[in-house]
């Protein structure tokens, strides 16, 4: 196996999640 498609793009949508949370959290 090597460098699946669905490795990065979990990543990718992972990140935008986190900084809403860590928004909500400062707000």
């Amino acid at each position: 196996m090597t460098e699946d498609p669905v490795g990065p793009s979990l990543i990718r949508l992972a990140i935008p999640m986190i900084f809403g949370l860590v928004s909500i959290l400062f707000i």
